[in-house]
This record gives C-alpha cells, structure tokens and sequence, in this order.
C-alpha cells in the first residue's frame, strides 16, 4: 500500500492499527465503510459506554435486553410473543384486538373492537348484538329451544309426519297431506311410494353391465356393458375346399355375406398364377422349372460371360466369369462396362478416352486415351521425367546429393544485398502452422524480441520503458502506465494485465493525475484470481499517487 504523511490532512490507505485509546474529539466519520448485511446471531454494533469509551455489543444480546412484555428475542430477531401478554379474565364488547390491514400501505397493523367485528361477521340468517352472534328464526316453522335449533310443533306437520310409514319417500302438498310426485319426466311416484318408469326412457347407462355379458355367446364379448365381435371365442377348424368365408361387401351396401376359398383363391391367382380347388400354383416356361415346391432357373440360361455353381437343375448360385470373354488389345475408341453410381447402379459402357479424361487431373493431360504430365512453372520435361527447374541465383542448386538431379539449398548461391532493418525481412520456420516455411520482417522480429526494458521501432531496439496513457476500464501494460485525468467523482478502474501475457520479473508502474483525491480514486483491479501483496485490489487516492507491481509467480504480483 501507499502510505503519505504530511501536514494537513492525511489520506491513508489499507489497515491502520492504534496502539492507544483514539481520542477523536471532532467525531467519528465513517462514510468510507462498505454496505454489508449483518449477521444479526453473530455480528455487534458499536455503542457508547457510561465510561465515555466506545465499546460493541452483538445483534443478538442487544435483541435479548430490549425485548419487553409481548416480545421475545431469538438470535438477535424480535418476535410477537402472544403468551408474554397478561391473561384477562373477561372479555367486554367494547374490548379490542390488533389486526393486520390488507388495504393499508406501510405500516398495516390496527385495531377493532369486539363488537365491529361481530357486526362484520354477521351476514344473513346471523344477528348480533353487543359483541354477541345470535342466529336468527322466523318463528313460523323453526324456532330455538335451549340454544339448538328444531322444527316448531304447530299441530299438523309433526303429527303428519310422526304417521308415515317406514321406508316410503312421500312429499306433501300445500296442506300438508300426501300427493303422487313426478320425478323427472321419465318417472312418477305415487301417494303409496311405488314408482312407476315411462315407455323407452331407460338409457345405455341406466342399466348393468352385467346384462350384456349375459347376452354374450360364441363369437361375442362383452365390457363395461359394450358387446363386440370377438372371433377367439369361435370354434377352431381346418380350412378347405369348399368352405365358406364371412366378408363385407363393397359393392355399396356393406351388407355382410359369404364367399368360397376357391372364389377367393380364383380372385387371387393374377399372372403367373394359377387356382384349382382353392390352391394356388405358380406358373414356368423356358430356364424356369417348378422342382419339389419351389421355383427354380436351368443351366440353360448360362451364355456367355456367366456361370452356375451347382447342377444344371439343381444351381445354388450365379456368377460373372470374364474368363468366358474373347481376349483383345484395348485401344482408342473402345468401351469398358462400369457401375453408374448416378443412376440407380445401372450397368452401362463408357469410352476409354473419356475415362482417361476423367483421370486427368491438375498436372494431367489427356489425347485420344493417352495420359501425360503437363508441366507448370519451375519443372520441365526431362527425358520423359519430371524435373525442377533450378535458376542461376535462386540460393537451390542440382547434383548437391548423392544424385545427379538431386536439389538442395545452397545460400552461397543468393545475391548480396544491405539489411534495411525497417522493410526487409527473412525466412524462418512457423512452428504454429506445422513448420511450414515463411517470411517475417526484421522490424516484427525485433519488436518480439524487445522484452522489460527494451523498446522496437522500425527494427531497431532501444533500452527504456514502455510508456501508455490509460483511462477508466482500461488494462494496464507492462511498463509506465499514467492518466491524463480522472473521468469524474468517484472510482475510476484499471485493470491488471491477464497472467498469460505476464512472465516472472514484469514490472508495472502505475501514476495517478494530479485531481486524484478521496472523492476521484484510482482502483488497481486484479485479472482472474490474482492478488497484490495478498490482495485483490490496491486503491490510489493522492494526487500523483504511484504504485509499482512487480510479477514474482504465477497469479502472483508485490508492491515495490
């Protein structure tokens, strides 16, 4: 940390240890201290001791002392604590109790007396009075007889009611005496209690299920009261001549009827096929034959080019047998069969000169069937070989090797030339792009040369450190780093360089603008999980106000 000791006041950053009792006389101001949020089981609070020192209590203690009657105090939260209350032993209509008010905005704790909230919970059929809910009667029927409710006994209904006899459903009519009641349309009910069910009024679900498993026979099941055909419950039988199937006619009409396995075997037998007697067979000519049920090809079939594994009535295979063909010299304006992937596999001819115009590729010719090499720039024709073509003073000459034609690099053989460090370049081997062979210039080799201390301009090294202007949210670089001037009020950040830019022995200076203060401060942040001397930010806050940052290993950097 940086620390500046002067007359006047003094900003100090980091951790600042008394070893005495601090007398602040002017006060205590702590609008530096970050906004956290307490721990009210372990954090404490400052307070003034009777003594006149400053001395701290937890949350949790401090709940505990000023938790009085109705409270009680666990870890430092108060609680409504209804049993802390004193017992009353009557309650009065003008008496109240607290309520939390939906409809009210901040604070929504009130309270109601007994009597509002009995004239609250009163709604028909209920009175009250006093504090009092009473249900209330219309004395013609019903009435209250010691706090329960009962039918009034007004001479007739009772006694009407007390004459029924058991196990009837009987509904009176406006004198009270027993009448037939119609019950839905579909059935009635007499003054007896017997009932009575109209014509084609009972439905699917009215009636059992078991009543269509009872209905059920061969070729019928029945669930949940649905029937359905089931053919597993017929009869098993051996198919024949002469036999009858059940079909659906589509003739229009759907009407279900029968039909004979040897019409249906006729219907079947298309071409190739024949039907006797409700039997199928297959129809031969020529190489085929029809040899212990199956279908087979004779030898006969075999010509030229083609050949049988097995008898000639008894083939298991076939095969192509080129040694069959008559033997011939190929030449231009022949055909030769080939497979056209393009067009289904279908066996075509192609001519051999657009076969060898098809092979003909990038260094390829082709004339009239014959392929040969077409030479390009830096190889020519040698005695029906290819070769390179070897300049003068190219840095390659030919024969170096073991071989006549052999090539090789021979710098010797290059012109002499003055490095002009700014524009030239030279060959080097780019171990990023598989070694391959390429160009850089001597400026760009310098400059990757230039390490902590030394500078590159136009290919020329110089000692002395790197210097870069930085503003809010830039990175800081591996050098001297300065701001022109603060952005505004507060915080301006600077970030460190990632760890894999940096290497071991980086140094990075850091100078504050002349406006920085304890309101505009200068925030060195960390990159990824680095820290400072063991911390994860360094604060500036003096004017011209410098830090210096040396990196010592990996995620690693210390104050110098």
């Amino acid at each position: 940390m940086a620390y500046k000791f002067q007359v006047g006041a003094a900003t100090l950053s980091g951790s600042t240890k008394f070893e005495e009792v601090l007398d602040a006389a002017g006060g205590i101001k702590l609008s530096g201290v970050s906004a956290e949020t307490a721990s009210l089981g372990a954090d404490s609070i400052l307070f003034r001791d009777s003594d006149g020192t400053m001395k701290h209590e937890s949350f949790s203690d401090y709940a505990t002392l000023i938790a009085g009657d109705g409270l009680s105090a666990e870890n430092g939260v108060l609680e409504v604590e209804v049993s802390e209350l004193v017992a009353v032993t009557a309650i009065a209509s003008g008496d109240t109790f607290a309520i939390a008010q939906e409809a009210e905005t901040g604070d929504p704790t009130r309270k109601i007396t007994f009597d509002k909230m009995a004239e609250k919970l009163a709604g028909s059929g209920i009175a009250h009075s006093a504090g009092v809910l009473a249900v209330g009667v219309d004395d013609s029927g019903i009435e209250i007889n010691s706090d329960a409710l009962r039918l009034k006994d007004n001479g007739v209904t009772l006694a009407k009611m007390a004459g029924l006899a058991a196990a009837k459903f009987i509904l009176g009519d406006s004198n009270g005496d027993p009448a037939a009641v119609t019950m839905s349309g579909d059935a009635t009910m007499d003054n007896a209690g017997a009932i009575t069910i109209a014509a084609n009024a009972v439905e699917d679900s009215m009636v059992n299920d078991n009543v269509a498993t009872g209905l059920a026979g061969d070729g019928l099941s029945a669930a949940s009261g649905v029937m359905a055909v089931d053919l597993n419950e017929l009869t098993a039988a051996d198919l024949a001549s002469g036999d009858f199937l059940a079909f659906v006619d589509s003739d229009g009409s759907n009407a279900t009827k029968k039909e004979s396995v040897d019409d249906l075997a006729t219907l079947f037998a298309g071409s190739g096929l024949a039907a006797s007697s409700a039997v199928l067979s297959v129809q031969v000519s020529g190489a085929l034959k029809v040899a212990s049920d199956k279908v087979g090809i004779s030898g006969s079939f075999a010509g030229i080019g083609l050949s049988f594994d097995g008898g000639a009535d008894s083939i298991s295979g076939i095969d192509l047998d080129l040694n069959e063909l008559t033997a011939g010299a190929i030449a231009n304006g022949d055909f030769l069969a080939f497979v056209d992937a393009n067009d289904s596999n279908v066996t075509k001819k192609e001519a051999v000169a657009d076969l060898a115009t098809l092979f003909a590729g990038d260094g390829l010719v082709a004339a009239s069937s014959v392929l040969a090499v077409n030479p390009g720039k830096g190889l020519e024709i040698n005695s029906d070989a290819v070769r390179v073509k070897v300049a003068s003073n190219g840095g390659i000459t030919r024969g170096a090797g073991s071989g006549s034609d052999e090539v090789a690099m021979n710098m010797n053989g290059l012109d002499a030339a003055d490095v002009a460090v700014g524009a030239d370049s030279i060959a080097i081997v780019d171990a990023d792009d598989s070694n391959k062979t390429k160009k850089e210039s001597i400026a760009d080799l310098v400059t990757a040369m230039a390490g902590v201390g030394l500078s590159a301009s136009s290919g020329v090294l110089r000692a002395g450190l790197d210097v870069a202007l930085k503003a809010d949210g830039n990175t800081l670089a591996v050098g001297m780093n300065y701001m022109a001037d603060m952005s505004s009020d507060g915080e301006d950040t600077l970030t460190l360089p990632a760890s894999a830019d940096l290497v071991v022995g980086d140094i990075i200076h850091v100078k504050a603008p002349s406006d920085c203060s304890s309101a505009r401060t200068v925030k060195i942040a960390r990159a990824g999980s680095q820290t400072i001397d063991g911390l994860t930010q360094v604060i500036i806050e003096s004017p011209f106000g410098a830090v210096s940052m040396v990196y010592v290993a990996a995620d690693n950097l210390r104050l110098i």
